[in-house]
């Protein structure tokens, strides 16, 4: 297990023509695991409710993981109060020829809190294909702040 993860971003965002856009660049870091950080160059585009994006790995602590590439789409809607229900179907497609790829699936309801950042609270779950044993739901709170 990695414990726990802290993302770190930096990036651009912006609207062009009601087209939004956002590009930047992800450290991913598991302070209690040896190797597990990693970086990736992400971009993402949207419109109205729904958003796909692309992001590819272009370092990592284990190199069989560079070259890696993500897409998703999502949407989001508001439900009441300032929550937003949002929902997530990604796929990733390895650089090494050994490696398989994986599906992932987040359900997540969120809210701004104003000076104090956005909460969340998160259902995620990847396919047998990454973990045939089981254990494939994750529950998760996060928080993110913006500068």
């Amino acid at each position: 297990t990695v414990g726990y993860e802290t993302d770190l971003y930096g990036g651009i965002s912006g609207e062009m023509n009601g087209v939004g856009y956002d590009a930047g660049v992800i450290f991913y870091t598991y302070p209690t695991s040896q190797d597990g950080n990693f970086t990736e160059i992400a971009v993402s585009a949207s419109m109205g409710m729904v958003t796909v994006g692309l992001a590819s790995v272009v370092a990592a602590d284990d190199d069989t993981l560079e070259g890696d590439l993500y897409y998703y789409i999502s949407a989001g809607v508001d439900v009441m109060d300032g929550m937003t229900l949002s929902g997530t179907i990604g796929s990733t497609d390895p650089d090494a020829a050994d490696a398989d790829g994986y599906t992932h699936v987040n359900l997540s309801l969120g809210k701004g809190m104003g000076d104090l950042g956005d909460f969340s609270l998160n259902l995620d779950t990847i396919d047998e294909a990454l973990n045939p044993n089981g254990d494939n739901a994750t529950v998760s709170v996060a928080w993110s702040k913006g500068f």
